[in-house]
C-alpha cells in the first residue's frame, strides 16, 4: 500500500508532458501484459491439467462403454445359458418320452407275447382236455352208441352182424332178444358166462309180428355197471313205456324206488363216460 501510494503521490508531481507520455507507453503495455499473462496462464493451465481432465472424461466415457460391453456379453452369456438350458430340458423331455414309448411298447409287446403265450397254453389245455374228455370205446361200446331206438328188428341184426362180434338171437312169448358180446360164451340169454355184453330187446304186443323196440343195454363186468335205454315193453321196473329215458344201475341200490335204484342221465355217452369214471366200492 505505502508503495501504490509513493508511487501515486510522484505520478501527481510529473509534469503533464510526462504524464501523456506514461499514459500513451506504460498503459498498453500493462494491458497488454495483463493479456499475455492470461493467455499464457490458460495455455498453461490447459497443458497441465487440460491432458488430465480428457483423460478423466476419456476414461469415464470408456469404462462407461466397457459397463455396457460387459453387460451385453453378460446378456449374451445369459441367453446362451438359458438356451442351453431350454434344450437340455427339451432333450430330457424327449428322453422321457422316448423312455415311456419303450416302456409302453414293451408292455405292449409283453401283453400280446403274454396273450399269445395264454391263447397257446389255452389251446395246449383245450387239446389236453379233450384229450382227457375223448372217450375210446370198444367193440361193444361202440355198438351200444350205434343202435338207436328207431330201428327195426332188422336193422340192428344188420347192425351187429356188421360189428362182427359173436351174438346170440332169442324169442320169447311177445318179445325177441339180440345178444353181442366179445366171447360166444357169453351171449346165451341163460346160463352164459361172465363178460361184457350188450342186449337188444324187441317187444310185440299185440302179437301180431309186429316188433317194436323196447330196451337196449349195456353191461360192464370188470365195473359192475349196467346203462340201458328203456323204450317200451317190460324191463325190471319199467313197463308200458312209462319213464323213457337213459339209465344207470351201479347195484349200490336194490331197494326202494326207481328214482332210488336208478340214476337218470340223458345220453348213451353220459352213461359211458360214468362207467368210465366209476369206481367199484
Amino acid at each position: 500500500m505505502k508503495l501504490i501510494k509513493s508511487l501515486s503521490n510522484k505520478f501527481r508531481s510529473l509534469s503533464k508532458v510526462m504524464k501523456t507520455i506514461i499514459l500513451i507507453v506504460l498503459v498498453p503495455i500493462v494491458l497488454f501484459g495483463g493479456i499475455f499473462v492470461y493467455a499464457t496462464s490458460t495455455v498453461l493451465i490447459d497443458t497441465i491439467f487440460g491432458t488430465d481432465l480428457s483423460k478423466t472424461v476419456n476414461n469415464e466415457e470408456y469404462q462407461k462403454e466397457q459397463q455396457e460391453k460387459l453387460e451385453a456379453e453378460n446378456k449374451v452369456k445369459e441367453e446362451e445359458k438359458q438356451q442351453e438350458e431350454q434344450v437340455k430340458k427339451e432333450e430330457l423331455v424327449d428322453k422321457n418320452k422316448i423312455k415311456e414309448e419303450s416302456v409302453k411298447q414293451t408292455s405292449i409287446t409283453n401283453e400280446v407275447e403274454e396273450t399269445k403265450e395264454n391263447k397257446k397254453n389255452n389251446k395246449t389245455n383245450k387239446k389236453e382236455q379233450s384229450k382227457k374228455d375223448k372217450i375210446s370205446y370198444d367193440k361193444l361200446e361202440t355198438l351200444y352208441l350205434d343202435i338207436n331206438s328207431d330201428m327195426t328188428y332188422d336193422e340192428v341184426l344188420s347192425k351187429v352182424q356188421e360189428s362182427g362180434l359173436p351174438f346170440s338171437e332169442t324169442k320169447f312169448n311177445g318179445s325177441k332178444a339180440i345178444k353181442v358180446a366179445f366171447e360166444e360164451g357169453v351171449t346165451p340169454q341163460k346160463y352164459a358166462d361172465s363178460g361184457d355184453y350188450v342186449d337188444i330187446s324187441f317187444y310185440d304186443e299185440d302179437r301180431n309180428g309186429n316188433y317194436i323196440f323196447g330196451t337196449i343195454e349195456y353191461f360192464n363186468n370188470n365195473k359192475f355197471v349196467t346203462v340201458f335205454e328203456y323204450r317200451d315193453g317190460v324191463y325190471w321196473d319199467f313197463s308200458k313205456g312209462k319213464d323213457r329215458g337213459y339209465y344207470i344201475n351201479n347195484y349200490q341200490s336194490v331197494m326202494g324206488s326207481k328214482e332210488e335204484k336208478y340214476i337218470k342221465v340223458n345220453s348213451k355217452k353220459e352213461q359211458l363216460k360214468y362207467i368210465k369214471n366209476y369206481e367199484n366200492k
